[in-house]
Formats: C-alpha cells, structure tokens, sequence
C-alpha cells in the first residue's frame, strides 16, 4: 500500500543546491531593507561557474521583484546578476528561481516597502520632505528666490532668502492727489479722502480735483455756516451766510444703525426710536457653520463643511419608472452621486463656481460688502471651529489642539496645543503644561512666564486659575522682558475672567489692579445671580445680565456697576422677556449697549443707556431664527434659518454706531477683547 501511495504522488521536484547545477550563488538570499513605496532598489548576486562547460541558467522571479531572464556562465568564468525590488506598501516576499534543465535553486528574496506619511511645512521658505533613514519629516530652506507669501499684506513679490520670506513694500500709491495712501497689515491698501485745509471765508468750502489739488469753491445752499440747532438756524444761501429760527425738517443728528437721521420740529430734535433694519448683503450656506464667527477690520472668517451626498434611492425589486423588469439599482452608482474622497488637492483654495465635494471642510472669508475673499479646503479633510482672529492669523480648534492660519489666504501658519488663548495683532498667547508662552505666525515660541488657567489680554496678560486660587499678570516691557505678579484668592468658583482699563474682573467676585507702586487695590462687588459669562465691562461700568422668573415668565436684566466707585450700583433696566443672543458696549460713552434679541415678535437690537432702552431696530421676519451673531468694525453679521428652509449669512450694517469691540461673543482676543487697550 506504500508503494502504491508513493508511486501515485504528483510530487513537484525540489530546490538543490547550486552547485549540483555546476554553479555557485552569493548570497543565498537578499534583504532590500526599507524601501519608499514607488521606489526600486537594486542588489546584485554573484554566480560562478564549477564546471568547465559553459552553463546557459534560465531566471524567473516572483512577487514584486524583477531580473534579467537568462545567465550564461563561460566554463570556469564568474558573472552578476541585478535583482530590483519595486517597493509596494508592506512587506514583499519573492523566490528568484535559477534553473537549468528540469532542476533548479532557490534565492529568497524580501523587502519593506515604506509609505511616507504627508510632511507639511511649518512656516513659508521651507519644504518637509519624509527622510526614509530618520523615519520623519526633515525641513529645509527652499532654494532662494522661492516664491512666497509674505505674512503681511503690505509686502508683495515674497522671495525666499536664506529661508526668509521677504517681500518689497507694496505700493498703494494711486496717483490721485485727493487721496492719502496708506497700508494696513491687517487689510492692504487703504485709500482715505485728502483733508484739504478750510478756507477762512464763510460759505466757501475746501474742494480737492485729481488734477490740481486742493482748492476753495462756494459753499452749497443750506451749508451749515454758523449756530445750528432746532433753534438757531445758520445757513448758505447764495455765497452769504444768513441766520433765522430753525424750520422743521432741519437734520440735527447722523443716522446711526436702522434708526433715519433725527429732525427738528417745533425747535426739538426728534427721531424715531423703531424702525425696520434692512440688510446690506446676504450670501446662502451650504451648512451651518462650525464655532465662531471672526473677524479682522471688516473681513469676516468661518468654517464649515459641505453636506455628504444622500444615498442614491433603490427602486422597488422587479420594478422600474418605464415598467421594465430593473431600473438599474444594485451596483452601479447614481449618475448624481458625488464621491466624499475626491476632494480638491489639499490645501487648495477654491475658484469661483467651484462645486465643493461632499463632505469636504473649508475655511472661508468674504469682505465687508460680501464678496467671497477665498475659500480653503483644508488639507486632512477634518472639520475645524473658528476660535479668534487678528493680524497673527486665524485660530481655529481641530482635533487634538488649535492651530493658526493665514488671514490672506487660509494657509497653515503653525499647529498649536489645546490650551487658553489670547490674541493680539501679531502673537497668539497660550497657557499650557502650567506656562504662558507667546507664539509668532513664523513658527517662533518663547516662554513668558509660569501661569495656568483661563486666559484673557488687556494692557498686559492675565491667567486666571480658580482650582489653584492664582491670578498671575505678566507686563510685557519695553526691552523685551516681562513682569511677572501673582495674587491668590479663595472661595472663587468661577473660571470667568474680563480685563478692562487696566485691571483684572472677576465677576463671580470683583476686580483686582496692580498698581505701579508693587501694591494691589481690590473691590468686591455682588454679582448676584447674573449670567457671568455675559458679564461685559468697559468705560467704568461693569454689565451684568441677569435672568428673572416669576413662575413660568422669565424675562434678562442688566444691572450697571460703577467698577471705579467700590462696586456701587448705577443703574437697572429691563432688557427682553425672550433670550439675550449677544452684546457689545458703544463706544466711548459709558453705560451705553446694544443687545440682539429674541422675541416671539421677532429678533431685534436693542440700544439701551444707562439700562434706559432707548432704541430698536428689527430685522426682517424670514431672519429670525439667528444662530450666531458677531460684530466687525462696521456690521452685525448673523447667520440665520431662514423661513423657506435654508441657510445664510446676513450683514447689517451699523452706519455710524461706534461699537465696541468688547462683545462676549469672542472675550480674548482683538476683535473681541474685553480691553479697550489694543
């Protein structure tokens, strides 16, 4: 019977050693190592003949490995053979076979092929390139003369030197003698009218031409030229200036917000306290946006993602829209089905019309009349949040931490850890891993001082950490060091921390000020029961805004502290029996806000001073349902669900209303610091 098995085994002949062949291989095997996917590698074997007959030996190889076909060994002679390994992603293994006539040997062959990871560059001028041998990312200066992207927006034709990005001043100048030209890092080129000198003669007015300057012309009819009030009346009228009582109709105060210029009549100055607010643009969303709305000047930033595509629907089985037995569901894709994985190329900013990608991320700007600046698909695809932004960049939360981009264009500036942040116009401030560090958009960092805890900037930074009772401010001095003071308070349960005017607020507690002479003033003061992280403060009042319910009515109140009279209060008002979407102060006068609220009625904002609300402006019914609200230096900008379903950004301007830029909505940073110190 084991004859039988053995004669009827469909045995396959094994490898034998080389020189059973009549040759000799070094080395029996061959290890490529760690080879970058896409890559070859090339390793040679030698073989050598053991007889005196020339030896013909056929090659074949397998797995990812290649070779020549066909050896031929003279009697007694030597020759090599290139074997190349063409590296995939992972481990190869392959045998090259070497046969002559019905036998053969064996040469095991393996290798590793590496795929490198996506190597990102922190800052401009320099490329990160993926080092097989290091197994990281290594940068380098890009060659000079590199183009690049200077980080302010008063240079232009950026250079790559010595891993420098440099730029040349950037010309604003426009030829126009009526113009003053100027440029603002955060905004480029500003142009503002010439102020041409007054002429001393009344009802002439000071002209400027682009051809000839400055110069004098007769001043318009009805040109103020003397007393003006609801009661006296002075006026141009034909080159003469003639004075009388003042007639109704007379304007006797500017525009400001919704609200129409102010008239006299009856000798009064009367205006209306309501009036409808119509928006100055509005652009639709694909999607709601993700954290803040920010902004630098007037340009404004938010991130969001694109919608995933729905599924595509499935007709019923055995039926199809013509009657016929399949209307073609099962494998084959919708013809309007859009693949989340072709997004653009990483970090690529968008043209204009672009379809986005489903479920791609981007980071978008538009100007203060709406135009859409640039939109950035970001590079890994991930969502981000808008924290903050300044001249120093954008700041954004992602995944595991914060980073900063550019406001010219979204690029990545620099990646950053989770921590407390403030902002200024040229650093990012952070505590983390208990110190407080500044960080420039070129990627540097030092150490400031030890500090934790919430974090908030004014005439100098304050770290405010309740678990440990410390407040620590750090001055930043004139030769680049800093002054670092520490006090402890006790029993503060609040993490809430405001700076205005030079001093620290605690509102769960009151308000500390370093004085220069190395000693400490405190106030305490009774917040109450007030929404501490509404709490605004600034001109020598601190707002606190409370909520009162008297059985299922609830209705915001403001109360006004004097933070430099000891906390005394100064005044109370009532504020809206429906929710307190946002604030800011109205500058310089103190005791003066605005609020956006909302209502059963409808959403509106609100004046009030000295808690008195003393105006109203309404936004239009189909904008009610405001999900986040911001102020720029010109504009209220919201983003709304609309009536019909879908989403948009609406600006409103403010028309000569001075908002502050002390608004709850972003408490730590420029464009929405709790100082008024910038």
């Amino acid at each position: 019977m084991l004859l039988l098995a053995l004669g009827g085994c469909p045995c396959r002949p094994a490898p034998v050693d080389p020189i059973e062949l009549g040759f000799r291989v070094q080395p029996s095997s061959l290890d490529f190592g760690r080879v970058l996917e896409g890559d070859k590698k090339t390793l040679g074997l030698f073989l050598s003949a053991e007889t005196r007959a020339a030896v013909t030996i056929e090659v074949s190889v397998e797995g990812r490995f290649s070779s020549a076909s066909q050896v031929e060994l003279a009697g007694g002679g030597q020759s090599g053979l290139d074997v190349t390994f063409n590296a995939g992603n992972g481990e190869a293994l392959g045998v090259l076979r070497l046969q002559v006539g019905d036998r053969f040997a064996e040469v095991q062959l393996s290798g590793f092929g590496v795929r490198p990871p996506t190597c990102l560059p922190t800052r401009e001028c320099v490329s990160s390139v993926y080092v097989l041998e290091e197994d990281r990312c290594v940068e380098s200066p890009l060659p000079d003369e590199s183009a690049c992207d200077p980080a302010s927006l008063c240079l232009e034709q950026g250079r790559c030197r010595a891993g420098e990005c440099l730029g040349v001043p950037r010309s604003c100048d426009d030829g126009n003698p009526c113009t003053d030209d100027a440029c603002s890092m955060e905004t480029g080129c500003v142009y503002t009218a010439h102020q041409c000198p007054a002429p001393a003669e009344a009802c002439r007015v000071a002209v400027c031409e682009p051809e000839t300057g400055c110069g004098a012309a007769p001043a318009a009819n009805s040109t103020p030229c003397g007393p003006l009030n609801c009661e006296t009346y002075s006026i141009c009228n034909e080159g003469e200036c003639i004075t009388g009582p003042t007639p109704d109709g007379v304007p006797c105060a500017a525009p400001i917000a919704c609200l129409p210029e102010a008239t006299c009549q009856d000798h009064v100055c009367v205006r209306e306290t309501r009036a409808d607010w119509p928006m100055d643009w509005r652009a639709p969303l694909a999607s709601a946006p993700r954290g803040e709305l920010a902004s630098i000047g007037s340009n404004l930033f938010l991130s969001w993602c694109a919608p995933e595509a729905p599924p595509p629907e499935v007709p019923d089985a055995g039926a199809s829209p013509d009657g016929g037995e399949d209307a073609g569901g099962g494998d084959d894709a919708d013809a309007g089905d859009v693949d989340a994985g072709d997004a653009p190329d990483a970090g690529e900013a968008m043209d204009a019309g672009e379809v986005m990608d489903a479920g791609a991320c981007v980071l978008t700007s538009f100007t203060g009349t709406g135009f859409e600046r640039f939109t950035l698909v970001y590079e890994d695809g991930e969502p981000r949040e808008v924290v903050a932004a300044s001249g120093a960049g954008v700041l954004l939360r992602v995944d595991g931490g914060l980073e900063l981009r550019s406001p010219s264009g979204g690029g990545l500036q620099q990646r950053l850890p989770e921590g407390s942040w403030a902002l200024s116009a040229t650093h990012v401030y952070l505590t983390a891993d208990g110190g407080l560090h500044e960080l420039d958009s070129d990627g540097g960092a030092r150490l400031l001082a030890a500090a934790s805890g919430e974090l908030v900037r004014g005439d100098a930074l304050y770290a405010w950490s309740a678990d440990a009772g410390s407040l620590v401010r750090v001055l930043m001095l004139e030769d680049g060091g800093v002054d670092r003071r520490e006090l402890t308070l006790t029993g503060i349960d609040s993490d809430v921390l405001l700076t205005a005017e030079g001093r620290a607020v605690l509102p769960a507690w009151g308000m500390v000020q370093f004085e220069d002479d190395g000693g400490v003033s405190l106030t305490p003061f009774d917040a109450g029961t007030a929404l501490l992280a509404q709490t605004i403060v600034g001109r020598g009042v601190v707002h606190f805004f409370d909520q009162r319910c008297d059985g299922g009515t609830c209705e915001v109140w403001v109360r006004g502290v004097d933070d430099f009279d000891a906390g005394v209060p100064w005044f109370e008002g009532f504020v809206t029996d429906g929710a307190l979407l946002t604030s800011t102060l109205v500058d310089p006068v103190s005791g003066v806000f605005g609020a956006l609220t909302k209502e059963d009625a409808g959403t509106d904002f609100r004046l009030f001073v000295e808690g008195e609300m003393v105006a109203i402006c309404r936004l239009p019914p189909g904008s009610r349902d405001v999900q986040r609200a911001h102020f720029t230096a010109s504009a209220m900008v919201v983003t709304v669900q609309r009536e019909d379903g879908g989403l948009a950004l609406e600006s409103y301007g403010l028309n000569g209303l001075p908002v502050s830029t002390f608004g709850w909505t972003t408490p730590r940073g420029v464009g929405g610091t709790r100082s008024d110190r910038q």
